[in-house]
């Protein structure tokens, strides 16, 4: 009888398996951006980097002008400061001549010592109306309405109405009289600005009217001209002022008006129209003709 080993199948030789290659890692590469992105970086990096230099050189800018600024804060503050000693110096030495207990002497001497160094400030060590009119002078001298702010009331306004004048006179600026309060004092300013541009023949420079300066060419036009009738083509305005510059004007100096130059048919800038020694008013004077020798 057969054991089980033997009954079993032969069985095949077993085969090893046939040769394969290693397999090899595999390498997969990124996607490459594209360059446009890689761009737009680079430019907004630039951007940012521009910003945070113009930013830095702005407070680099501000730091410098409040520098600058407290500077001559304080440059100005010394100046004042010794302004203010000086007058005080000025005042004691001018007081030492008042009599004792001449109170108006001391104060005069503290206004005149504030106003020669220019320093509204120094009229503190006065009261009531000496202060008022010490502010006033120093802000005349100067010209400068802004002096007056201290002040309070009608003082206030007289004084910032006529520093507003002289300046608006000094600048040769008709629109400062605007500004001023009194009409009196305005009408007075604007008066006197329209004449000097008038006798400027510049009203633009004076920011007056441009007729005012073509009245006065008109004016000075008939006048030249040495024919009164002229006075009757001009502007209600200048007609009066054109009749009474014929009756007075004596532009050679012989003694005989631009009117009467006309009406005797002399020369109004030849003092001896007819060449003979004599002039033309003493010849009327006497009798004679000035047009004939």
């Amino acid at each position: 009888m057969n054991t089980p080993e033997e009954q079993l199948p032969p069985q095949a030789p077993v085969q090893p398996p046939a040769y394969q290659p290693p397999v090899q890692p595999q390498y997969y590469s990124l996607a490459e951006e594209p360059a446009v992105k890689h761009s737009l970086f680079k430019e907004k990096k630039v951007l940012l980097l521009l910003g945070i230099a113009a930013f830095a050189m702005i407070v680099a800018a501000v730091g410098i002008v409040l520098a600058m600024n407290l500077m001559q804060n304080d440059s100005a503050k010394i100046a004042r400061e010794s302004a203010l000693a000086n007058a005080k110096s000025i005042a004691e030495q001018a007081a030492s001549n008042c009599a004792a207990g001449d109170t108006a002497c001391i104060e005069k001497a503290q206004s005149g010592a504030a106003r020669q160094v220019g320093e509204a400030e120094a009229c503190k060590s006065l009261d009531g109306d000496r202060y008022a009119s010490c502010v006033t002078l120093i802000a005349f001298d100067k010209k400068d309405p802004e002096l007056c702010k201290s002040l309070s009331g009608d003082a206030k306004t007289s004084c910032t109405d006529g520093a507003l004048v002289l300046q608006a006179q000094v600048q040769q600026d008709f629109t400062l009289c605007a500004k001023i309060t009194a009409e009196i004092s305005r009408l007075s300013c604007e008066a006197t600005l329209r004449n000097d541009a008038a006798m400027s023949g510049d009203c633009a420079a004076y920011h007056v009217e441009a007729s005012v300066c073509e009245g006065e060419t008109a004016l000075r036009a008939v006048i030249a001209g040495g024919d009164p009738e002229g006075c009757a083509t001009l502007s209600t305005d200048y007609q009066g002022t054109c009749e009474d510059l014929f009756t007075s004007l004596d532009e050679d100096g012989d003694g005989l008006s631009l009117q009467e130059e006309f009406e005797l048919g002399t020369s109004p800038t030849n003092p001896d129209t007819d060449g003979d020694g004599y002039t033309d008013g003493e010849e009327v004077a006497s009798g004679h003709n000035p047009r004939i020798k």
